[in-house]
């Protein structure tokens, strides 16, 4: 009894620390990226980024409704050791993702200008919030997918991989808009590829965990998820 007291503890302290560090950084990440912008590019560029955000959080609502049940189930699995119900729920999670993520940027590509207007008519934002929005559409979808893994990552009793790679993508994150932003002069839609681009050099940090635990994140072609035994 008093191992097994131990050991949740041990376990309960992990994962706690793990969600408290990543979440500061996420925290200090977007305070950091706010300075930049405000510097780099101007004051009014914070205020077309707090406006845009109430649609982006709509879209990855829409685009993420299925990742609470996903996570749901394949902690379930993990749990029993079922992996191939894992390696399912996994398939069936990224691809869902994917197709709805492309399927929301589809449907509002055509009407980015009507989007705008909705968003604000102010004539000075709306110059600003435009190449913001199409950067933006690609930094959800990069986000998005490459978010499918961490909480099957976290059920498999890795969260401290999961802050490593929140800590890169921040890092990457700040590189970036320095040199979009500072350099190229990219302006407000430079911030936004920044923060794809750090998304993606993290996502690419849990490859090699993702390929050591093949049994849980083995691709299949999509018309053989269900087919799996």
């Amino acid at each position: 009894m008093q191992r097994n007291e131990y050991v949740l503890k041990n376990m309960f302290g992990s994962f706690f620390l793990a969600t408290v560090m990543t979440a500061l950084i996420a925290q200090l990440g977007s305070i950091t990226d706010s300075i930049i912008m405000g510097h780099l590019v101007s004051p009014d560029a914070l205020s077309v980024v707090r406006i845009w955000q109430p649609v982006e959080n709509f879209m990855f609502i829409i685009i993420g409704v299925m990742s609470a049940g996903a996570c749901f189930l394949s902690a379930r699995g993990i749990g029993a050791q079922d992996y191939d119900k894992v390696n399912r729920v996994f398939n069936h999670h990224l691809y869902y993702v994917i197709v709805s993520a492309l399927l929301v940027i589809a449907l509002l590509l055509p009407f980015v200008d009507n989007v705008a207007d909705l968003v604000t008519t102010n004539k000075r934002l709306q110059p600003m919030l435009k190449p913001y929005i199409h950067a933006e559409f690609f930094a959800i979808f990069v986000a998005v997918v490459s978010g499918v893994p961490l909480s099957y990552i976290i059920s498999n009793g890795n969260p401290r991989l999961v802050t490593r790679c929140i800590i890169i993508s921040q890092f990457f994150n700040i590189l970036f808009d320095i040199l979009f932003c500072g350099v190229f002069n990219m302006g407000i839609a430079g911030a936004s590829y920044a923060t794809a681009l750090g998304d993606l050099i993290a996502f690419t940090s849990l490859l090699p965990y993702m390929h050591e635990n093949s049994r849980i994140f083995c691709l299949h072609r999509p018309e053989k998820i269900c087919s799996i035994k």
